[in-house]
């Protein structure tokens, strides 16, 4: 059989097309590495996830981040409460007076959960910058608010943080407020051992005349809270105390803390003991020698020494 050329040329197209087609109908395998390649090459912008509004390329991020340990910044948290004035705290933007006006809303309205937020914005939320280097007098009335709303874990916290980081910059005034806030809840020896951590009178801090007067206030607190709650003990030892800082001021301060500089609560006391001899007279014993003895080591007006003589 003989064939032309032109048969020839007919019978290869015809071959190569059947072949072609088979192959379209085959089975195919595609690698791993080239269905990886088609994936990742599609554009993030068409897999977005509709939950979040996010591409596959942040949710890539997200987790490296994640991975890295990073975290979202502390100071960029929003503390919400419940005043309308001040319905939130933040660091970038929350002043001191808007801490101090949200610890007072607290303490007036008694308001217990927005005194943890501002304490857990103050203690977690700022850096030791906060409000130009004023956080440390925020952390004294932060405490003081919390003892007063019986926040005693709060109240522990921002002592602890005022103590360890701002000790340069605590004030005997602050000192004092915190021992009154102790008293109020029976802490008599959480407020003696404040009382020597912060308004000590040893040979550092004996020529401190704004100390010794606020280690005096914070003593004669001690002692008529505890005479008029029927607890001598603990108001003859605040007495004996307050002996020896009479002998400094008189030693050292007689010209700068004078009598009507320190203002003595000397009638509170008086009152207060005479009440504890009535109602525990077999407890009492001491109380006149050690309230004398505190008297008579101050600088007296004119009329407290005439008392006093009597």
């Amino acid at each position: 059989m003989t064939y032309t050329k032109q048969y020839l040329l007919v019978f290869v197209l015809a071959y190569g097309n059947i072949c072609h087609q088979a192959s379209c109908f085959a089975p195919s395998s595609p690698s791993i590495k080239s269905r990886t390649a088609s994936f990742l090459e599609r554009p993030s912008s068409t897999r977005l996830n509709y939950a979040s509004g996010r591409t596959f390329n942040d949710d890539i991020a997200v987790d490296r981040h994640r991975s890295n340990g990073e975290h979202e910044n502390p100071h960029e948290k929003k503390y919400t409460l419940n005043s309308k004035n001040i319905s939130e705290l933040k660091a970038s933007s929350s002043t001191y007076d808007d801490v101090e006006a949200a610890l007072r809303r607290a303490r007036n309205l008694h308001d217990s959960r927005d005194l943890r937020a501002v304490g857990a914005f103050l203690l977690d939320g700022t850096p030791d910058s906060f409000a130009y280097g004023y956080k440390s007098p925020l952390l004294a009335k932060l405490a003081v608010v919390a003892l007063r709303l019986g926040e005693v874990d709060v109240a522990k916290r921002a002592i602890t943080v005022r103590r360890e980081r701002f000790s340069e910059s605590m004030t005997p005034f602050e000192s004092a407020a915190i021992v009154r806030g102790l008293l109020r809840l029976q802490r008599s020896e959480d407020a003696f051992d404040l009382l020597e951590e912060e308004l000590s009178m040893d040979s550092l801090h004996a020529e401190n005349p704004d100390r010794i007067k606020h280690r005096a206030s914070a003593l004669s607190s001690i002692a008529s809270r505890y005479f008029f709650e029927h607890q001598p003990a603990v108001a003859i030892r605040a007495c004996r105390m307050l002996a020896e800082v009479g002998v400094v001021i008189k030693q050292s301060h007689s010209e700068l803390l004078t009598a009507e500089e320190l203002e003595m609560p000397w009638y509170r006391i008086l009152a207060g003991a005479d009440e504890c001899q009535v109602a525990h007279p077999s407890k009492c014993e001491d109380i006149d020698e050690a309230v004398v003895g505190a008297m008579s080591a101050f600088p007296l007006t004119a009329k407290m020494e005439a008392i006093l003589r009597k």
